[in-house]
């Protein structure tokens, strides 16, 4: 006769977890992302020689207030 062994080893539910990990990762991924594409950026304005900003018309005010 062999012995009976009467314990369980319980098994939890981890379905929040798997999730809750998953928008972690996520979130980690996309901030990543993110600053790559700010270096690109910064690279491309830096290496580009046009002007950052194009002025299109100034506008002159002859209000005597300012």
């Amino acid at each position: 006769i062999m012995p009976k062994f009467s314990f369980v080893i319980p098994c939890y539910r981890s379905e929040n977890t798997i999730i809750a990990l998953i928008l972690i990762i996520g979130g980690l991924i996309l901030m990543m992302l993110g600053l790559i594409g700010e270096y690109i950026g910064r690279i491309y304005i830096c290496i580009n020689d046009s002007p950052q900003y194009v002025i299109k018309e100034i506008v002159k005010n002859d209000s005597p207030g300012r």
